[in-house]
């Protein structure tokens, strides 16, 4: 190709030095665009620094010609006749394109938005082409810094409102939990506030049973995290340890027994202690999508534990609370050793039942019961054996009546149970079963058998025998004594008519000792 350049755009390209155009000169070489003037033979003319520096061409070296510094430049392989300024020499029109430059000149390669534009004669004649272009590696480069940064501090503020809200449900969970009067209504507030605090992250609730044998299944949300529903305490590493035990992610901790081993992404256990004893767990797997490596990921991720360590103390420390007034009430409405209601839990009882038969037009029995010459057993086997007499008789009275039935100890050998929505002759009736079962019993103490006892029964109901709770614990009382005059060993319902040669007995007082 000739380096010849066409006279007109020399003139003009030499002027630029000369008279006012040497402002125009200094212009273009301050420009931060590149702007490269090739005349109609594809020979470069002008250069500007900004284009030396962009396309890596030093001060003192010669630009070419069009070829030399586009195409061999590999224009995202671009053919020398297809490039823009190649185009505008031939009088075509180009729009602005963006195109990764390689090669010898542009060693690390630059991605490059070029526009160029033929330079004309009045007359239309293309004298030239003009090439304006310009790196824009560094803005995509500060964009797209500039987008991760505002994704990390969306995530973050996302990550602290969750925190927030995090906080704020744990804080509720507590203050119901403290509230709750039994273990439904406190396994129902873990599972509703639990599905939502550990968000996507399913789980379970763990206690340890009465007996201290076996861990059970409680509670759970999401779905339920895969594990065993009842296991041994030992088949637990928190619980061995005392302390939470965590697999997966970047955790070597062996897998619990109760749980599948293997499992991803990855589970936490974390025991809830009260007062220096183990309640039982809270075993919370990892949601897929926070098995992440990254920095944010990570201190989001302990956090996360953070919170579940939190909520599993807050669960430990109100049912430790609930236990123990649930003791204390047990201690306060129990009798100790046959585990029945007390009287005083039975007054109060049958004057609510009563209360509530008058609103209804209902009806409610109680049965009075006695064990027979019950002295007598104590004189002979000891007060040990007529203990043991005593509580199988009251586990066995809790295993045949209803749910809704209350079996108190009334004193001594004495029992009462009240049966709610029940006349006199269907209360008879169960009385009469509940009578030959006493008498089947085959009682031990100490491995060695000490035969049965059997029981005198009286039954009374509301309204057909009372008009309050003291009338009918007086009918009950006297169908018992009618019950004992006959023979002991059987039922006796109080008649409807009132028989005025029974006179009225006070209820604290027992019976003579021939009578028993």
């Amino acid at each position: 190709m000739s380096l010849r350049a066409e006279p007109d755009l020399r003139l003009f390209l030499t002027t630029l030095a000369e008279g006012d155009s040497a402002l125009l000169k200094l212009v273009l070489d301050s420009v931060a665009d590149g702007v490269t003037i090739a005349n109609a033979s594809g020979e470069v003319v002008y250069q500007n620094p900004a284009a030396r520096a962009i396309l890596g061409i030093p001060a003192d070296g010669s630009p070419g010609d069009v070829p030399e510094l586009f195409y061999l430049n590999d224009f995202s392989g671009i053919p020398a006749d297809e490039v823009p300024l190649a185009r505008a020499l031939r009088g075509e029109q180009t729009c602005a394109v963006e195109i990764f430059a390689r090669g010898p000149l542009l060693a690390d390669g630059a991605l490059i938005s070029l526009d160029a534009r033929p330079i004309r004669e009045p007359d239309g004649r293309v004298v030239g082409g003009l090439a304006v272009f310009h790196d824009v590696g560094a803005r995509k480069r500060a964009e797209d810094e500039l987008r991760t940064a505002n994704t990390k501090l969306g995530s973050w503020i996302g990550e602290l409102e969750r925190r927030a809200m995090v906080a704020k449900l744990t804080n509720e969970m507590a203050d119901l939990l403290l509230s709750c009067r039994s273990t439904k209504e406190f396994y129902q507030v873990v599972t509703s506030f639990a599905g939502r605090i550990f968000e996507r992250e399913p789980g379970n609730m763990f206690l340890v049973n009465a007996s201290r044998s076996a861990i059970e299944l409680v509670a759970s949300w999401g779905g339920g995290a895969p594990t065993e529903r009842i296991f041994a305490p030992d088949a637990c590493w928190a619980l061995r340890r005392g302390r939470m035990h965590q697999t997966g992610g970047d955790s070597l901790g062996p897998d619990c027994d109760h749980a599948p081993s293997g499992g991803t992404p990855g589970y936490r256990c974390i025991p809830m202690m009260g007062q220096g004893e183990a309640l039982g767990v809270l075993h919370v797997h990892a949601h897929p999508e926070e098995r992440e490596s990254s920095e944010f990921s990570a201190a989001v991720a302990d956090q996360r534990l953070r919170a579940t360590v939190s909520v599993a103390e807050h669960i430990a420390l109100a049912l430790a609370n609930l236990k123990l007034r649930e003791t204390l009430r047990m201690q306060a409405i129990r009798d100790p050793l046959t585990g029945l209601f007390n009287r005083r839990y039975m007054e109060e009882s049958l004057e609510r039942e009563i209360a509530r038969a008058t609103r209804s037009g209902g009806s409610v029995a109680a049965v009075m019961i006695d064990l027979d010459h019950f002295k007598r057993f104590n004189d002979t086997f000891g007060h040990a054996a007529a203990d043991v007499a005593l509580r199988e008789t009251a586990v066995l009275i809790r295993a045949t009546i209803r749910a809704d039935d209350i079996a108190c100890r009334f004193g001594g050998e004495e029992l009462v149970v009240i049966l709610p929505d029940s006349t006199a002759q269907g209360a008879g009736t169960r009385a009469e079963t509940l009578r030959a079962a006493i008498a089947g019993q085959q009682l031990r103490f100490h491995g060695t058998a000490i035969g049965t006892v059997t029981a005198s029964f009286g039954v009374a109901a509301f309204p057909a025998h009372s008009t309050n709770a003291e009338s009918l614990l007086r009918a009950a009382d006297e169908a018992l004594y009618d019950a004992k005059n006959a023979g002991r060993n059987r039922v006796s319902v109080k008649p409807l008519l009132p028989r005025e040669s029974v006179a009225p007995r006070k209820l604290t007082s027992l019976r003579p000792t021939a009578a028993r």
